[in-house]
């Protein structure tokens, strides 16, 4: 309940609030896709679609043949798995979380580059 005693998805005259998870996937920092069983790209928000960009792929095509493997995976097991994947002159860390209501997968990614340079360098 919010503080006016009103659910937090209704206003005063009972319409639903717009929906402020999809605010939060717009706005986010991170490379975000939604993926159905099939390998399908259902969503990107824009950061997902700049990566999508690099694989050569899109939102309502396969997902690249570099991500394939892993999503059968979490799609048969149902859980979560994380992999590093290097895509044009970026690598990138990529979570991808089973969205078991939906029957598709999240994929949640951070461009590294940086941290691996870094970490190049402290090992020479």
């Amino acid at each position: 309940m919010g503080r006016s005693g009103m659910s937090l998805n209704e206003s005063e005259d009972g319409r639903m609030e717009e929906n402020w998870m999809e605010e939060c996937i717009l706005i986010s920092p991170f490379y975000v896709l939604k993926i159905d069983k099939e390998g399908t790209v259902l969503y990107a928000n824009e950061r997902g679609r700049s990566l999508l960009k690099v694989l050569k792929s899109g939102v309502g095509e396969i997902t690249p043949v570099e991500l394939q493997d892993i999503l059968q995976r979490v799609n048969f097991r149902r859980k979560s798995e994380q992999m590093e994947l290097n895509a044009g002159e970026r690598i990138y860390s990529i979570t991808f979380s089973p969205l078991l209501s939906e029957e598709c997968t999240i994929l949640s990614a951070s461009d590294i580059t940086p941290f691996k340079e870094t970490e190049e360098k402290l090992r020479e």
